[in-house]
């Protein structure tokens, strides 16, 4: 199901996407960074669960 999803980053800040795929499967992410007037993606990669919860968790 399509989504929509907006965001205004001031310079040094990110985001990251987690797109889910199948049940089990693990999601694809993606990480935009501003840095300065330069806007960065990251090409995507493979996440489970598990490493995106601890991740945000480090994150804190």
């Amino acid at each position: 199901m399509p989504i929509r999803f907006g965001s205004t980053l001031r310079s040094g800040q990110r985001v990251v996407i987690s797109v889910p795929q199948a049940a089990g499967e693990p999601s694809v992410d993606f990480e935009i960074v501003r840095d300065g007037d330069v806007i960065l993606v990251s090409q995507p990669i493979t996440t489970s669960a598990d490493e995106v919860t601890t991740a945000g968790v480090a994150d804190q």
